[in-house]
């Protein structure tokens, strides 16, 4: 089950969160734990939308989007949407929760004059971008250097809803 969610409810499953947000976050560090509260009130005061997928009663994922609304003379006021975070817990991956995930973003798009659905990912991650390509994303360009020296570019991905 899928349902909208506050920030709240992400803060207290800090583990999920750095889960979905990086290999090598640790909640239990506390600059860690200081850095993903923190990210969550960017995104909350940012106006992001928080779904959580349920499995069992419990918060087993989540995925967070930046909806971009245009008034009628600017893009033929067409909008756009980020996808800013998506992540299932381990043990609830290949069971369609982040189909689910993304089936609910559109439904709560879909009255919302919402052009099309993008989002980055680090251009190596080679099981996410796998999950993307399979739900109709298609790379739209890489930009390199943001991961800092050594690392692959942020990859860019979209899917036209319209």
């Amino acid at each position: 089950m899928v349902k909208i969610i506050d920030a709240e409810l992400l803060r207290a499953a800090p583990q999920l969160v750095a889960f979905v947000e990086a290999d090598a976050l640790d909640a239990q560090n506390p600059a860690h734990a200081t850095w993903l509260r923190e990210k969550l009130t960017r995104l909350e005061q940012g106006g992001a939308v928080f779904f959580g997928y349920f499995a069992g009663g419990r918060l087993a994922g989540f995925a967070s989007i930046q909806v971009e609304m245009r008034p009628p003379e600017v893009c033929g006021g067409w909008g756009s949407c980020e996808l800013l975070q998506i992540g299932v817990e381990e043990q609830s991956r290949r069971q369609g929760a982040g189909k689910a995930l993304l089936r609910a973003i559109e439904e709560y798009l879909a009255p919302k004059h919402i052009y099309c659905l993008y989002l980055h990912t680090y251009a190596r991650d080679r099981r996410a971008i796998s999950f993307y390509l399979k739900n109709r994303f298609v790379p739209a360009g890489t930009v390199p250097h943001v991961y800092g020296p050594g690392a692959e570019g942020m990859l860019f991905l979209v899917r036209r809803l319209q």
